[in-house]
């Protein structure tokens, strides 16, 4: 794993490797939904589902670890697509579109921390 203190390096190596290991993004949705964080907040690792930090050879520079398992990734994924297609940039407006949501009221609370996080200052 590349570590530089100028980028956030993520292991992904758990969700298991192809010839050019890059396609674990494809085969584990939970990955999918901790770069949908990335790209749609730019949310910090420390506050993306799934990650724990590590800590390089060096000791130098930090970077994450992904573990599977750890975040209910498809309604994840669906919250925050909705949230995006709606623009919601705040976190008072995340949290009125999560109360109004139709979805699966349980798996609506247990995401909802989750995906608050995105709005963390």
């Amino acid at each position: 794993t590349l570590v530089s203190s100028n980028i956030d390096s993520v292991d992904m190596s758990e969700l298991g490797e192809d010839m050019l290991a890059h396609s674990y993004f494809a085969d584990d949705s939970s990955a999918l939904a901790d770069m949908m964080a990335l790209f749609w907040r730019n949310t910090d690792p420390a506050r993306r589902c799934g990650l724990e930090a590590g800590n390089s050879a060096a000791g130098d520079a930090p970077y994450w670890v992904y573990r599977r398992g750890q975040c209910e990734s498809q309604s994840m994924i669906d919250v925050m697509a909705l949230m995006q297609r709606n623009n919601v940039q705040t976190e008072r407006d995340a949290q009125i579109m999560l109360i109004r949501s139709d979805g699966n009221r349980e798996k609506l609370d247990e995401i909802a921390p989750i995906v608050m996080r995105n709005f963390e200052d």
